[in-house]
């Protein structure tokens, strides 16, 4: 697949120590997608799904590490029509 969505460089740290990234995603890139749905880690390391049916998508992370986030394209009824991964890193 090629890439369908982009993470801005620019990241805002966020009072929970936190960053908060935008995500511009490609709603026509997927036939049929109406909203996506990203999943970071939290800092407990449990998962923590944001969807967004607009983009950008404004996404918070907790230290993902070298762990990429899940980006899920969704149909209007909820149902995954595209998975793929991506790093969430802050630039300098």
């Amino acid at each position: 697949h090629p890439s369908v969505c982009t993470v801005d460089d620019e990241a805002v740290v966020t009072d929970h120590n936190g960053v908060l990234f935008y995500l511009n995603w490609n709603r026509a890139a997927v036939p049929g997608a109406v909203a996506v749905r990203v999943t970071a880690m939290a800092p407990d390391g449990t998962d923590v799904p944001t969807e967004c049916a607009s983009s950008p998508c404004a996404i918070t992370a907790y230290g993902q590490g070298d762990r990429p986030a899940k980006l899920e394209y969704l149909s209007g009824s909820g149902a995954v029509l595209a998975r793929t991964q991506i790093q969430l890193m802050q630039t300098q």
